[in-house]
């Protein structure tokens, strides 16, 4: 509960420049760079709001205005949890 997360989100680079922009402009991004902090309890919920708990054969990456900047660092991070059994078993989109 009291572990604090990072989870840095940016525009997908698949899509085009002007794209990019509006997606820039839609979440407040810096520098192409959305910084969230969540609590290690509510991650889930997180990466469910933002559209990262998906059926990759229903929306591919490519249709995904958004990724994870810090992937790696957030599996890293499930997997943990999910070994002390604190979170169900879940794995991030194969990123295309």
């Amino acid at each position: 509960w009291h572990q604090i997360i990072e989870v840095k989100i940016g525009p997908n680079p698949d899509l085009t420049a002007g794209q990019i922009k509006v997606v820039e402009r839609d979440y407040g991004m810096e520098n192409g760079i959305l910084v969230v902090t969540v609590r290690a309890a509510l991650i889930h919920y997180l990466l469910g709001k933002l559209g990262f708990y998906r059926d990759q054969r229903k929306t591919p990456l490519k249709g995904q205005q958004i990724i994870l900047l810090n992937r790696k660092e957030i599996q890293q991070i499930l997997e943990v949890m999910e070994l002390q059994k604190k979170v169900p078993p879940f794995s991030l989109p194969i990123e295309s």
